[in-house]
């Protein structure tokens, strides 16, 4: 929708300006990357799952405070959250889990972190 609204140009600055503020926000050891179209990947080595989905949050915060699109609109995102071992034992399991969990986010109201195995980031906002 933003590239319709501002074109491709536009929207690639924003992925941009996305990633930096990524990058930002997380701690030494992540690595923050893009997946593919508008979809990143944040990997956080011996991280549980209730901390990644805290970071996650932390770093949705930056996003929304942070960036502005073109038109003034306020940047959202929503964060799937999968562990290794417990969600998945290779990148192809936990990347699978970690998309179901940003389905049920995307569908759930958007602008939220959900966990595969923590219950209690059943789409609910941090606060």
């Amino acid at each position: 929708m933003y590239n319709e609204a501002h074109g491709h140009l536009a929207g690639s600055a924003l992925l941009k300006d996305l990633a930096r503020v990524m990058r930002e926000s997380v701690r030494g050891p992540d690595t923050v990357g893009k997946y593919g179209g508008d979809e990143f990947l944040l990997i956080l080595p011996r991280t549980r799952s209730a901390e990644g989905v805290d970071l996650c949050h932390r770093v949705r915060r930056r996003i929304e405070e942070r960036l502005r699109g073109e038109g003034g609109e306020v940047i959202s995102c929503s964060f799937g959250v999968a562990t290794f071992p417990g969600d998945g034992c290779d990148f192809e399991s936990l990347i699978g889990a970690a998309d179901r969990a940003l389905y049920r986010a995307k569908h759930g109201g958007r602008n939220t972190v959900v966990g595969v195995s923590d219950p209690t980031s059943e789409l609910t906002e941090a606060a």
